[in-house]
């Protein structure tokens, strides 16, 4: 028996422990004979495992020293430049400094690196010259302008004392001594020379409004804004009523909201509403069943308050000249005027970030629709 054989057959298969056995039939003819049995031993495969281990873990040690001694050898011509690279990007972005320059150490991929990055800093560089060249020069533009919007507006103020005081005097003079012709010297004249002096008085007169009209536009635009909270109704109601005052033999209807706040300077919210309610008072002149609305509505998503009447309105297709200085859509003879109102009312509306549109037809009336911006401080 062989050392190490069991002595008695197992079953047939594989058993394991510290070897491997194997346990198999030995036929003849179909009928079994015997047993063959295999043992194989673990402790030799075990050595040899255990060299190659050893082996490999050198080989893995040798390996990685000398990755450590190359990567410390190339350390510095490969990331020396890229360190220096890191350094420059980091004080130009705290520096806000595009004068500064990272330097070529070579022609490989680092030094082509290091060449674009400078040329990058240079294009922003001249960028920058650029634009604070831009400014400065806008910043010139803009005093010279400033001060010449400044001599406009002495030269205006100028223009406007001259108004007030050197043209009045003529023509307070002219009309006076009208006045005196007709009163005292009537006897004198005969009726042509009467209808003479008396177109000669209601020129003046009209020149007087024109004045007036001007002036008003003039202080309008350059008048400071002082915005606070409005209730229109009121003012618009003594508006009206001073206007039934001037004409006390008219009726006219006058429908209005309650109330009609409004964010503006008074004293030019008052103008604008003197403005439209006499437009539609001066229009409705004709009509027996006069009718003038005061109110507010939702137009195109913009809260807009609106004038309405049915008074001889216009052709929309001259609505353009509407707000025009001295642009007039009827004739002096049917409805007196200055063609100054309407453009003074445009501008206070502006000023005050809004917007003032009509719509009318020839016969129906107009209906005249202004905003003011919602804000506390229009500029």
């Amino acid at each position: 028996m062989a050392e190490g054989a069991p002595g008695k057959p197992r079953e047939d298969g594989i058993a394991k422990g510290g070897h491997l056995e194997y346990y198999g039939p030995v036929l003849l003819k179909g009928e079994r004979i015997g047993t063959i049995y295999v043992r194989s031993d673990y402790s030799q495969l075990r050595d040899w495992t255990a060299a190659y281990a050893w082996t490999f873990a050198g080989v893995v040690a040798l390996m990685a020293l000398l990755a450590l001694v190359l990567s410390s050898l190339l350390q510095k011509p490969f990331s020396a430049p890229l360190v220096e690279l890191a350094e420059i990007a980091r004080q130009v972005s705290e520096k806000k400094d595009y004068s500064l320059r990272a330097r070529k150490h070579g022609g490989d991929e680092t030094g082509l690196l290091v060449e674009k990055f400078n040329e990058m800093l240079a294009q922003i560089q001249a960028r920058d010259e650029a634009l604070e060249e831009a400014r400065n020069q806008l910043e010139q533009r803009v005093k010279e302008r400033t001060r010449d919007l400044e001599e406009a507006n002495k030269e205006l103020e100028s223009f406007s004392y001259s108004v007030a005081h050197d043209l009045r005097a003529p023509l307070r003079s002219i009309h006076g001594f009208s006045q005196v012709l007709l009163e005292d010297y009537s006897g004198s004249l005969d009726d042509t020379g009467k209808g003479y002096l008396d177109r000669v008085c209601g020129a003046t007169r009209r020149m007087g409004h024109l004045l007036d009209d001007m002036l008003n536009l003039s202080r309008v635009t350059r008048s400071a804004l002082r915005p606070t909270q409005v209730d229109m109704r009121p003012v618009a109601a003594e508006i009206f009523g001073d206007l039934q005052q001037q004409q006390p033999g008219r009726k006219v209807e006058l429908v209005m909201a309650a109330p009609l706040p409004a964010f503006g300077d008074p004293g030019l919210i008052r103008i604008v509403l003197d403005n439209l309610l006499g437009n539609a008072w001066k229009f409705t002149g004709k009509r027996g069943d006069a009718r003038i609305e005061f109110g507010q509505a939702q137009i195109d998503g913009d809260h807009a308050f609106f004038v309405r009447d049915n008074g001889a309105g216009f052709d929309m297709a001259h609505a353009t000249k509407l707000f025009s200085v001295f642009h007039r859509l009827h004739r002096e003879s049917e409805f007196p005027g200055t063609g100054v109102g309407l453009a003074t009312v445009q501008r206070i509306v502006l000023r005050h970030g809004g917007k003032i549109w009509a719509e009318s037809a020839v016969g129906q009336g107009a209906t005249f629709y202004f905003t003011f911006a919602r804000q506390e401080n229009p500029s």
